[in-house]
């Protein structure tokens, strides 16, 4: 997908990410990772730098670490 951005060509972000996003939103399941990387390089493919560096900081980031948190609480016991 980096290659892709390199040469400018259209990125496999919404069959790969974005579908995961799409079937989480129809059954109810949380997928704070694929959604932030879905909306990282969506918004790196359009140039728009200040909304990658606000997903980055912002609360979907921190969503994703207190669910990573939890689910490796689960894994642990």
């Amino acid at each position: 997908m980096f290659q892709d951005m390199l040469r400018g060509a259209p990125t496999e972000i919404d069959a790969i990410c974005g579908a995961v996003v799409e079937a989480g939103e129809q059954t109810g399941v949380l997928t704070p990772v694929n959604r932030t990387l879905w909306r990282l390089v969506r918004a790196a493919v359009n140039g728009d730098r200040l909304s990658v560096i606000s997903n980055q900081t912002g609360t979907d980031t921190d969503h994703v670490s207190r669910v990573t948190k939890h689910e490796n609480s689960h894994h642990t016991r």
